[in-house]
């Protein structure tokens, strides 16, 4: 009778231990499924903050016209000019937020990171340098830092086509532009795919 009970106390202590590890179980379950949703949410929110500060659309200079890439070719040295808006990819820049300005995957660029007045604006591809870095004021002036000039329409001309380059700055309208706000970026739906750059 004795060893009967020994072997029923025994049984009921491992239905106990069962129960106990089944609510373990569901409880890391649970962690689990609770750390993916949150790590989900904040990719969502990481990926629309991301998107806002991606300001994308023309840039306009003096005349109203817009910083242009020349025959809206891909290549290194493309020239940057002044041109007629006429809202071609050669016209949509974008600036995302790292101190670049882009269109159609390329850079805009000072040649030869030049610290010299009338050295051109160009087209390059992106590559991190300070010839590719620039700063927008709120007097509507676009600096490069590393040579402390500005991007500036040469001559004030308006003619389509006439050459960017860089120059002291001096305030002009030569030297006033207009770049696309956080705002439009926003309400921007298109997707921008940059080519890879060695």
């Amino acid at each position: 009778m004795a060893q009967k009970k020994r072997s029923t106390t025994s049984r009921a202590k491992v239905v106990v231990n069962d129960s106990k590890n089944h609510g373990s179980w569901l409880q890391s379950r649970w962690t689990t499924i609770l750390i993916v949703i949150v790590v989900a949410v904040m990719g969502v929110i990481t990926l629309v903050l991301t998107r806002a500060m991606i300001a994308e659309g023309p840039v306009k200079g003096i005349a109203s016209k817009c910083l242009d890439n020349a025959g809206a070719k891909v290549v290194d040295s493309n020239k940057i000019q002044l041109y007629r808006c006429n809202g071609t990819v050669a016209q949509e820049w974008s600036i995302p937020g790292d101190g670049t300005i882009r269109v159609q995957g390329y850079c805009l660029d000072v040649k030869g990171a030049s610290k010299a007045q009338e050295t051109v604006a160009q087209l390059y591809h992106c590559n991190g340098t300070v010839a590719q870095k620039w700063t927008i004021n709120q007097d509507g002036s676009i600096v490069n830092p590393n040579s402390g000039l500005c991007l500036d329409d040469k001559y004030a001309k308006t003619d389509n086509g006439n050459q960017i380059w860089m120059w002291k700055c001096n305030g002009t309208a030569a030297q006033k532009w207009t770049t696309p706000n956080a705002t439009e970026a926003q309400n921007n739906s298109k997707t921008y795919s940059y080519a890879a750059q060695p």
